[in-house]
């Protein structure tokens, strides 16, 4: 049996193949995202830096793995047709299969050294990683004592409502248009996210993290946004029956771009809600999304013997049933000439 120092030689014949491949796997985890998305926030950055360097050592584990798992299979071989030819020179024929007459590898009881190898660098390689991942951690879960900007993300059953405290700002979208949630680059926006009625998820993909929107607990995120753009929204959290209808829309634009749109926003009646069913609560400054159609209608209000005032229902239009009479039980009680808008979060009883 060859000595240790030649069978470990041997290893030099891998060096041309094993070598170049750790150093495209280093060079690649150096230079690209590795599959994920191009972060759009800093903070998505270190998410992008724990996913390279644990891609990164893993192909390196398993790349050794592999390479040693083969050189036992071909040394074995090897020493097989070695036994195999000694065995036929000495009985003069020529023999297939191991020999009974071949040598066994000499064997070990113990190695004190290699055993301290394989048990110490896994543990140099698991606390390495544990360090690693905190502190990128500690980056995604920081958030400013005085951001630049604050922004309330509140999710209900099936849509969204953002606010913007600081300037008295709240959007909001209908059953067919989704809100956009406007964010300035360069600058550090923090986020207040809630929920009333389910779990939900508060999550931007290209923002590379996510947040859940549990009732009853307040979670925060800040967001540095890198470069204009826009992305879509979504809650990542089972809500419901209608839980795919809960997206919406993101976009960054330059900062003076941003002062200008806040600054047209907060004259605005409040809340701006997107969609063709824009409508306005009038009964309450609390800013009610808008979850169902709003009632049409299309008679002036008209005043009852008992004061009441009330319209007719559509289905009852032009067929002379009015107030009063004995289709009466069929109209639509209207409490003011304010269109009626279904309650929400947050809405006034």
């Amino acid at each position: 049996m060859p000595p240790v120092r030649e069978r470990f030689g041997s290893l030099s014949k891998w060096l041309p193949v094993t070598a170049p491949l750790a150093l495209a796997l280093v060079a690649l985890g150096c230079s690209s995202t590795m599959g994920l998305p191009d972060s759009a926030t800093t903070q998505g950055d270190s998410v992008v830096e724990i996913w390279r360097v644990f891609l990164v050592l893993a192909a390196l584990v398993a790349g050794l793995i592999y390479v040693l798992t083969c050189y036992v299979i071909i040394s074995s071989l090897r020493r097989r047709r070695k036994a195999n030819a000694a065995a036929a020179a000495e009985v003069g024929e020529v023999t297939r299969g191991l020999s009974s007459d071949s040598p066994i590898p000499r064997q070990h009881q113990y190695n004190t050294r290699l055993e301290i190898f394989y048990t110490a660098v896994p543990l140099l390689l698991v606390g390495f990683l544990f360090v690693f991942s905190f502190s990128r951690g500690a980056v995604l879960t920081d958030v400013q004592p005085q951001p630049d900007l604050n922004v309330t993300a509140l999710g209900f059953q099936w849509g969204w409502q953002f606010i913007y405290p600081d300037h008295n700002v709240t959007l909001a979208g209908d059953p067919t248009t989704p809100p956009t949630l406007m964010l300035p680059v360069g600058r550090t926006v923090h986020f207040t996210i809630k929920s009333n009625d389910v779990i939900h998820s508060f999550w931007v993909p290209d923002f590379l993290e996510k947040r859940d929107m549990v009732p009853g607990v307040v979670n925060n995120v800040d967001v540095n946004v890198k470069a204009p753009g826009e992305w879509t929204g979504r809650c990542a959290e089972y809500c419901g029956f209608n839980h795919w209808m809960m997206t919406f829309q993101a976009k960054a634009v330059p900062a003076a771009e941003f002062d200008q749109w806040i600054g047209v926003a907060k004259t605005r009646p409040q809340p701006i809600i997107a969609g063709v069913r824009a409508v306005t609560s009038t009964s309450s400054s609390t800013a009610v999304p808008i979850t169902a159609a709003p009632p049409t209608v299309t008679n002036p209000p008209i005043t009852a013997r008992n004061g009441t005032t009330i319209v007719d229902s559509p289905s009852t239009q032009g067929s002379g049933v009015g107030s009063g009479g004995p289709g009466a039980g069929t109209t639509t009680p209207v409490a003011s000439t304010t269109t009626a808008v279904p309650a929400g979060p947050g809405a006034a009883p």
